[in-house]
């Protein structure tokens, strides 16, 4: 009872925070919506937002649960790919150097710390936004405090990830170098596999994490809400901006953009819409998805524009495009949403995942069969590992810019005659 009791308080103090977030960010919209619908266009927006606060308690509950399975599934998968390589080892060496420096005895710490070190990297790679918002102060613990937190787990969690992942990672590294000639192959297998590891594991618990927050959502929830928080805000910097006339620095536009590209991702996923229908009506359920979709797709058309503007007239006009989105999404007219937005299909979706990993298929493909090329000789070890990581890497999402940092790792561990 007196647990029940806490957790009222505490989603008390949320609302009224959000109330206040809502209050001061409306008023930066000011002179753009009429004023003698503006107070109804404020009390709407906080209507919205206060029936989909999420009680903070259960946040930080089920946080720390994915923090929990996202560790666990890392030391599971570095322990089965340790035995799995240790079982092979022997016989891959030998098949591979033809019984010359051949060593039965590979040391099964050696596999977990290469696996461990490279599995620290690809979370860090798949967590890498998060790290950052909080490494420049853009994401704080503050409203945790408030409920006597002083910290939420996630964030302790995040802050220190990338100190613990470098030491592994450079254990790792080295113990590559040392032990690469050995066995090539498995080596560059169990380093791919640590990659994919950390990364798969830091999608899978995230997208747990997401699927139950939505789940436990307030009941009275509804379908458009998700867009309407997503527009608001995207909204309310756009105009944030033009009002103090720094619309044209590029670190305005650039966190301007990235949260239009985010928000069209929460807008996207969206999965309360089919809350209201049933599992039998697929026609209807896949209808629902591609209209959000659809939304999802003209926000982030509309943050690519953001890129190329010169002009404030420019500038306004996405603004005011995303506010017409705004009102229309408040009135719950999903047709006058829908106007101007681009299509999508199942079959541009598919058109755009193959897209995305084709380029990854190549490379797994040239890795493949790059040992039967003619006048490879004994650089294939090195350009197969520096394939399958580049290929890896192709299907992260924005991990340009990671890229050369990876594969200059990689290509330290290969040992100096066989580097192409």
């Amino acid at each position: 009872m007196r647990q029940s009791v806490r957790d009222g308080e505490a989603l008390d103090q949320i609302r009224r925070e959000l109330r206040l977030l809502v209050w001061q960010r409306s008023s930066w919209l000011f002179g753009e919506v009429e004023d003698v619908k503006f107070r109804d266009f404020r009390e709407s927006v906080i209507l919205v937002v206060e029936r989909s606060a999420i009680n903070p308690r259960r946040e930080i509950r089920w946080e720390k649960v994915q923090i929990f399975l996202c560790v666990l599934a890392i030391m599971a998968g570095a322990v089965l790919t340790s035995y799995a390589a240790g079982a092979w080892a022997p016989i891959g060496a030998v098949v591979t150097v033809k019984g010359k420096n051949a060593d039965p005895s590979e040391s099964f710490i050696a596999f977990f710390l290469v696996t461990l070190g490279l599995s620290l990297v690809g979370l860090v790679l798949d967590r890498r936004r998060y790290i950052y918002r909080i490494a420049v102060g853009k994401v704080r613990p503050d409203r945790y405090e408030e409920v006597n937190y002083s910290h939420s787990t996630g964030h302790v969690f995040h802050f220190y990830l990338p100190g613990l992942a470098l030491p592994f990672a450079l254990s790792a590294c080295l113990l590559l170098k040392n032990n690469y000639g050995h066995w090539p192959y498995g080596w560059a297998a169990v380093a791919v596999t640590g990659l994919m590891i950390g990364y798969i594991a830091g999608q899978s618990t995230w997208a747990l994490w997401t699927w139950v927050m939505r789940r436990t959502a307030p009941d009275s929830e509804q379908a458009l809400d998700m867009a309407v928080k997503g527009l608001f805000l995207s909204v309310t910097l756009l105009h944030l901006s033009l009002r103090n006339n720094d619309y044209s620095l590029r670190s305005v536009r650039r966190h301007v953009r990235e949260e239009l590209f985010l928000w069209a991702g929460q807008v996207e996923r969206n999965k309360i819409p089919l809350r209201f229908v049933f599992r039998s009506e697929r026609t209807l359920r896949g209808e629902i998805k591609m209209k959000h979709a659809r939304i999802g797709q003209a926000i982030r058309v509309h943050a690519r524009k953001l890129a190329t503007v010169q002009t404030e007239e420019q500038y306004r006009d996405i603004a005011s495009s995303l506010l017409g989105g705004l009102l229309a999404a408040l009135e719950g007219d999903i047709d006058v949403l829908l106007e101007n937005t681009p299509e999508v299909s199942r079959s541009s979706r598919v058109r755009n995942f193959l897209r995305h990993v084709t380029p990854a298929l190549l490379m797994v493909l040239f890795a493949a069969i790059i040992p039967v090329l003619p006048g490879v000789g004994d650089a294939a070890g090195s350009v197969r590992v520096l394939l399958l990581a580049t290929a890896v890497l192709t299907l992260i999402p924005g991990a340009s810019s990671a890229r050369p940092t990876i594969e200059g790792a990689l290509s330290k561990a290969i040992p100096g005659p066989q580097k192409p």
